[in-house]
């Protein structure tokens, strides 16, 4: 299972004898940024029309969205629930 708001990258580190740790993105975000540059740099309208950055924005969370739902049915083994 793949909760949306797990950190995509944690990291640690260590400074005057204090380990602090760091999120970064989470792995919604991360999904949503790679659909996202996917949908832009694939200019289906051959530029008859402005790209609509709202539209990819909005297509590029529901695919986020959808592949966090479908990691969640596929159990540690690999098979499906």
């Amino acid at each position: 299972m793949t909760p949306a708001d797990d950190s995509a990258f944690p990291t640690q580190f260590k400074e005057h004898g204090l380990t602090y740790s760091e999120g970064g993105l989470t792995k919604r975000e991360i999904f949503a940024l790679a659909a996202m540059q996917g949908f832009c740099s694939w200019n289906h309208n051959e530029g008859r029309k402005p790209y609509n950055y709202t539209s990819c924005a909005l297509e590029a969370v529901f695919a986020a969205d959808e592949l966090i739902a479908e990691l969640a049915k596929v159990d540690k083994s690999g098979g499906s629930k």
